[in-house]
């Protein structure tokens, strides 16, 4: 992207010091140096992140994230598991040099994200896993991307 190389790590999961650990960590941007070494260059919070895609369309740089919620919980809390989360769609900022939130798509226990271009439109793949054992929300979808519409007041 813009000549640099950059590398984004999703998060499943963090520590959390009252129920041990918990999906909702940041995940964190990279990018080379021109030592050889990387760099950390932004921290975005995601829910039991599991992929991340990094593409252009409409002459701009996105990034979407595949949240997939918590499948663990937490029983000992009573927090149960949960495959709902909101998988943002985030927008190259050049001025500020980072990725800024422009929407979310409601996604169930999502595990992959592909975006490709047909026939002139951008489309992006979402892969949702569901509630394996509950047989729920297993229906993967396709969204089309239109890139002037969104978030029509981001510079």
């Amino acid at each position: 992207m813009h000549g640099r190389r950059y590398l984004f790590l999703s998060e499943d999961r963090g520590p959390d010091p009252t129920i041990g650990t918990t999906p909702r960590v940041n995940s964190t941007l990279w990018v080379l140096s021109d030592g050889g070494q990387f760099e950390a260059v932004q921290s975005i919070p995601t829910d039991g992140a599991h992929a991340a895609e990094a593409f252009r369309a409409g002459g701009e740089w996105w990034l979407a994230i595949a949240n997939f919620g918590d499948r663990l919980g937490a029983p000992k809390h009573g927090i149960k598991p949960r495959y709902e989360a909101q998988s943002p769609l985030l927008r190259w900022d050049s001025a500020r040099g980072v990725f800024v939130p422009v929407a979310e798509v409601k996604t169930q226990g999502a595990t992959d994200l592909e975006h490709f271009h047909l026939d002139g439109q951008d489309f992006l793949a979402v892969a949702n896993e569901g509630n394996v054992q509950g047989r729920q929300h297993q229906t993967s979808v396709i969204f089309r991307l239109d890139p002037g519409c969104v978030d029509a007041a981001h510079k």
